[in-house]
């Protein structure tokens, strides 16, 4: 019996005994086997009949039939045509579940622009229908998954990112991608090209034209395969099904639709994929990150074992038996005399271990296309395969009748001819040992010409040209070829090439001509292929004169690679890493505009190149950030003894100013504190504490110990040591310094409650609090005790030398106290950003004004004793922790806060009613308010000489990269939050003070202050700092300080803006405040 469409006529029943008979004998037309499969899809009791008649081992239904011809064979059209059918293994459901929805879209005549004709295919993921697209007047193929291939929203997404990409591969032998579109009902549709052909399938009789046309198509296969790989695709479901033979013989393959991208398999869920009989271990054990091109070097292995030995390598059926024979057991291929040689190939591609597979598809194709010029070439190749070899065992017969004296002529032939076979096929490594022996050989030119022409694969053409290279071809054409070869090298094939070149030991350089090409091909080389050719360059002539000019192109590649990488290539640079490279390393690694990855390379780069240069590594530290320090003590350890005694000698050093070529004092007396700590780290790693500790106690400078404990805490040490043993540390007058104390408060904020008993830690805070002089030191005070819960003493209202503490409603407001002074700000002209509408040059300020500054924002609290009333329309503020920051905040609302507080306390008034242009009555500065006692907003000046602790700086407003160790966060939420659908800002008291006692505005609110001095318009040697005038065209409020909505390159400065009008109430907008101190 023979099936046809007319005899299956509905896909709904389900196929009769006859007609299994008839499918068990290939006897099922197409257009039925298409309405066979799938009705398949659709019946599970059906496709378990299929899994038994398919499988050896069960035993049929009785009432199927029973046939001989129900034999694996038999099933392979009708499972090619269920792609996809691993969904319903994995995953079984009921017919209503797994119903196609892509049936639907038959009663469609057009999608899109295209015209549908009929059903190409069916399978488990969709179906796949002939179209026909008007406008360019083609024929197409559409594919139509079904909803249920896709899980979830995500899945849906990920499928067509990737359909996206793969529709970008453009070779002769992939299916190409023309679009990807919806339909009207919802549905997702991918228009590929139409291949007038049929899938691979293996021949009647593998004859040795069929092995060689099965050879040659897969070359293109492979080649195809490759293409993609390159440009980061896996197929991850190749099979014959998917490999379309059009009709000139030549294969397309197809479903790239279903890849992944190699640079996000790692980053996706994704399911197995793949079609389980040609499934990899790695995809049968869902392990994501090892599936990778080498996934479908396996599955080429299993087509190529099906095509050539008509049945697959692993023949279970059953999903479990299968997916165990796959992860566990050989392939089963059944070798003959015909197939031995590509037995080989396929037993290589079905390794278990990825690593033992071909590493790319290029190096499966050049073997199979060594396989085919081998085994099916004629001719002239065949002479130079087979008829070679006979004609040198007669010339070897025809010697050995001659002569004693011949045989040891032959002898000698004979070892330079098995030398000769063994450098065709080495490899790189092991082609030094097999020069030295040819040397010894000494052959003639004659002979090497004889034995080294027309080599078939790459590896042979290199190794030949290398030989000649050697043995005194001075060929352009060899060069050129060989320098081809090195641009794409391993870093571990670098040192084995040069040994090569080398003659032995003594390392004479026996080929001028290369390193003359090295240096014409290094200009033109891109950054990969010159790194290559460097390489090979510094192991023959690591004197060379054009190592200066190459340094710092060759340093910018090493530092940019992955780490690992950029550790393999450091060898082939030993020669001139410490005297050519160091200078270029060291930039990068102390570029404060490079990554962090960048200089983390650098400094592994340093340390590999001056291992055992003791004094530049503890050089090299000081100037380190704290996650380099690591790399470099790894290295420091190992020398200790040495290493200790450079770390002392600086230090002294330190003590007069470390030198640094190129900076300026000013940039010296920032980096200083820096450089010092590092060197206090350094010992303390090596376990001299020493050091460390008479840098605290000798120096005056808070920034010190506060840089030390921060690299400290970023290092993952614990403090309390380092706290124990500051709490013992007094000067000669048995006295805490002010650097000690500040470390000590510090170190505290680090510390767990556990880990110090409380009554200690609450007269050590009471006694901070109370009586020390330094308002840094006070507020750190503050802060630990608000962190441990420890309620401290009534603080005395006076002034305190440098700090004061104000009554506000029963609350306490610290101050700290700013006497006269001159003082540097804002940025060198150099650094001024064009991005800026109101740029800041660096210039000299001078204060005349005596002034007590708030050391935070006023807060929620605050400002709720004098205006209550800003509190009845904003729930939100209600609701906020009231202490923090009170931010939406108008210039009006400052104003009126200002005066009710001076009121409240008996202090003069800075501020008057006027009317503006509108006849509108508001408060405006009064001409002589600097001069008054009463709370104000701090002019700009103000604001930056106290929150940037007054210094000098050569970065915009502040040097940021220093200061953040002192304004660190303490809290793990700090800062603006989004709330109820607005801003607010946590506490200010969240924060570490800097060394005045003052919170800065590090990722917080900004502030509004008065405008002062125009540094631009004035050019006196001192600018004054006093207010301008409201009317002044440079008057007006001004906003300071950075939040988290300025942009990346600004975070960290305090940033001066005058193009917004500060007016209205901002989110983002807070302000403190300040009083003039007259005789008080």
């Amino acid at each position: 019996m023979e099936l046809s469409r007319e005899t299956i006529d509905s896909s709904d029943q389900c196929p009769t005994g006859p007609e299994w008979q008839a499918y068990a004998v290939g006897r099922v037309e197409q257009q039925a086997l298409q309405l066979m499969s799938s009705h398949l899809l659709a019946c599970q009791q059906c496709l378990e009949v299929l899994d038994r008649i398919s499988s050896k081992e069960s035993k049929p239904h009785p009432n199927e039939p029973i046939s001989p011809f129900l034999l694996e064979e038999n099933c392979i059209r009708l499972e090619e045509m269920l792609a996809g059918i691993q969904v319903q293994w994995e995953a079984p459901t009921d017919s209503a579940d797994s119903s196609d929805d892509s049936s639907s879209l038959e009663s469609f005549k057009m999608l899109g622009r295209f015209e549908i004709q009929g059903v190409l295919g069916t399978g488990g993921f969709g179906r796949v229908f002939l179209g026909y697209d008007p406008l360019l007047k083609r024929s197409v193929a559409i594919k139509a998954p079904k909803r249920t291939a896709f899980g979830t929203e995500g899945d849906l997404e990920n499928f067509l990112t990737e359909a996206r990409h793969a529709a970008a591969l453009d070779h002769p032998n992939i299916v190409p991608i023309y679009d990807i579109l919806g339909d009207a009902s919802g549905h997702t549709i991918i228009v590929m090209k139409h291949v007038c052909g049929k899938p691979l399938s293996p021949q009647h009789k593998m004859g040795k034209t069929a092995l060689e046309t099965t050879v040659r198509q897969m070359i293109v296969v492979a080649k195809a395969i490759h293409y993609a790989h390159e440009r980061g695709f896996v197929h991850r479901d190749l099979k014959p099904s998917n490999i379309l033979i059009d009709e000139f013989g030549q294969p397309h393959v197809t479903d790239f639709g279903l890849g992944m991208n190699l640079s996000e398999l790692s980053s996706k869920h994704i399911s197995r994929g793949g079609t389980p009989p040609y499934m990899s271990p790695e995809q049968v054990r869902h392990d994501v990150l090892m599936i990778d091109r080498r996934s479908d070097i396996w599955a080429i292995g299993v087509v190529l074992s099906e095509l050539v030995h008509g049945r697959r390598p692993f023949p279970q059926k059953n999903r479990d038996k299968l997916f165990h024979e796959i992860q566990n057991d050989e392939p089963l291929i059944e070798s003959t005399r015909e197939t031995y040689e590509i037995d080989g190939i396929i037993r290589r591609c079905l390794s278990k271990d990825p690593a033992d597979r071909y590493p790319t598809a290029e190096s499966l194709a050049n073997q199979l296309q060594d396989l085919h010029n081998r085994c099916f070439s004629t001719g002239l190749k065949k002479w130079l395969y087979g008829g070679r070899r006979k004609l040198v065992i007669l010339s070897s017969l025809v010697v050995i009748a001659a002569s004693f004296w011949g045989y040891l002529i032959l002898e000698k032939q004979k070892q330079i001819h098995l030398t000769f076979s063994q450098i065709k096929n080495a490899s790189i490594s092991s082609l030094p040992f097999l020069l030295g022996k040819l040397r010894q050989l000494k052959p003639s030119q004659e002979t090497l010409a004889a034995d080294l022409e027309t080599p078939t694969t790459n590896t042979a053409v290199f190794n030949r040209n290398l030989t000649l290279l050697v043995f005194g071809d001075r060929s352009e054409q060899t060069t050129e070829r060989a320098i081809s070869f090195l641009q794409t090298a391993d870093a571990g094939e670098i040192d084995s090439v040069g040994e090569c070149i080398v003659d032995g030991p003594t390392k004479t350089f026996l080929e001028p001509i290369v390193v003359q090409r090295l240096h014409e091909s290094l200009d033109a080389s891109d950054t990969d292929s010159a790194l290559r050719l460097a390489a090979l360059l510094s192991y023959l002539n690591p004197r060379n004169s054009i190592w200066p000019s190459l340094s710092r192109s060759v340093s910018s590649t090493l530092v940019s690679m992955p780490q690992l990488e950029m550790q393999q290539w450091l060898t082939c640079f030993d020669q001139v890493g410490s005297k050519y490279l160091g200078k270029s390393l060291g930039e990068f690694a102390l570029a404060g505009n490079a990554s962090r990855e960048t200089r983390l390379n650098a400094t592994v780069a340093l340390v590999k190149f001056f291992a055992a240069d003791t004094d530049f590594l503890s050089g090299l530290i000081c100037d380190l950030e704290e996650f380099q320090i690591p790399t470099v003590m790894l290295a420091l350890r190992d020398r200790r003894t040495a290493a200790l005694a450079s770390l002392k000698k600086l230090h002294r050093e330190s003590q007069f100013g470390i030198p640094s070529s190129g900076q300026s004092n000013l940039a010296r007396s920032i980096s200083m504190p820096a450089q010092v700590s590092n060197l206090a780290i350094a010992t303390w790693l090596l376990g001299d504490q020493e050091i460390a500790f008479d840098s605290f106690q000798s120096s005056t400078d808070a920034t010190l110990l506060t840089l030390f404990v921060h690299k400290l805490s970023n290092l993952d040490l614990d403090s309390k040591p380092v706290f124990d043993s500051l709490l013992s540390l007094k000067d000669r007058n048995d006295q805490r310094s002010s650097t000690i104390k500040f470390g000590l408060l510090q170190l505290l904020s680090r510390l767990r409650a556990d880990q110090i008993p409380n009554a200690e830690l609450e007269g050590l805070l009471n006694y901070f609090w109370l009586h020390d002089p330094d308002c840094g030191i006070h507020s750190m005070a503050r802060l630990n005790a608000s962190k441990f819960d420890i309620k401290l003493n009534a603080p005395p209202f006076a002034q305190n030398s440098t700090w004061l503490v104000d009554e506000i409603g029963g609350q306490y407001q610290d101050f700290v106290v700013i006497e006269p002074c001159i003082a540097a700000l804002g940025m060198p002209d150099g650094q001024i950003e064009p991005l800026l509408t109101d740029p800041w040059p660096w210039h000299d300020r001078r204060f005349t004004r005596c002034i007590a500054i708030a050391t935070n924002e006023v807060t929620i609290k605050q400002f709720r004793v004098f205006l209550p009333e800003y509190f009845a329309t904003d729930p939100m503020l209600t609701e906020a922790d009231p202490d923090a920051a009170m931010a939406m905040v108008s210039i009006q609302a400052a104003y009126s806060f200002c005066n009710s507080w001076s009121v409240a306390s008996g202090l003069q008034t800075c501020y008057e009613a006027r009317s503006d242009q509108d006849g509108q009555e508001k408060l405006y500065p009064k001409t002589n308010h600097l001069a008054l006692n009463g709370y104000r907003l701090p002019t700009d000046g103000e604001w930056e000489l106290a929150c940037r602790s007054g210094t000098t700086t050569n970065r915009f407003y502040g040097d940021a990269e220093h200061l953040e160790h002192q304004y660190g966060w303490v809290s793990e939420t700090p800062g603006i939050q989004f709330y109820n659908g607005a801003y607010t800002s946590q506490p200010v008291a969240r924060f570490l003070p800097n060394r005045w006692g003052l919170f800065d505005m590090y990722g917080n609110v900004k502030e509004i202050c008065d405008r002062s001095c125009d540094p631009i318009r004035d050019s006196d040697e001192f600018i004054d700092d006093e207010a301008i005038s409201e009317a002044s065209p440079y008057g007006g409020p001004r906003i300071r300080g950075v939040s988290l909505d300025a942009p990346g390159e600004l975070w960290g400065f305090s940033y001066c803006r005058t193009d917004r009008i500060v007016g209205e109430p901002d989110p983002l907008n807070g302000f403190r405040v300040v009083r003039t101190l007259l005789g008080e």
